[in-house]
């Protein structure tokens, strides 16, 4: 899979590596952990692996790195698939980047799987000015 470098001390990851850490958060999701939150309770796997992942897009929103907010908001969107919110973010990123075609598809998903939300409204607005941007361009 193509390299993927959130942690440079740590090397690349693939593709397949990524996909192997999300999928055990998921599997080990409710798995209590010794870790305490913040709230005093214990933290489950998928917990800890979030803030993580938030806190690697906090840092890399702190430098400016658009191009590795991108590739990281991949982990978050594997470990919260219903999250329109997320969906939207990981839209908004490949629109910033100029991956016109990756997030028009993006955008589209949300608004087609999350109805009724502010990220789906938010969505087909910026589908509605991408449309009207093309119809300019012609």
């Amino acid at each position: 899979g193509m390299p993927f470098l959130p942690f440079a001390a740590l090397g690349c990851f693939s593709g397949f590596a990524c996909f192997m850490m999300t999928k055990a958060a998921r599997e080990r999701e409710t798995e209590a952990v010794e870790i305490e939150t913040s709230k005093g309770k214990p933290a489950t796997v998928a917990e800890i692996a979030e803030r993580v992942v938030r806190n690697l897009l906090g840092a890399y929103q702190h430098t400016g790195e658009t191009e590795m907010i991108y590739r990281t908001s991949h982990f978050l969107v594997a470990l919260r698939p219903n999250d329109p919110d997320v969906q939207f973010l990981r839209a908004r990123l490949a629109d910033e980047l100029g991956a016109r075609v990756t997030a028009r598809e993006l955008y589209t998903s949300v608004e087609e799987h999350f109805p009724g939300t502010e990220a789906a409204d938010a969505a087909g607005a910026r589908l509605h000015e991408m449309r009207a941007e093309h119809v300019e361009l012609n």
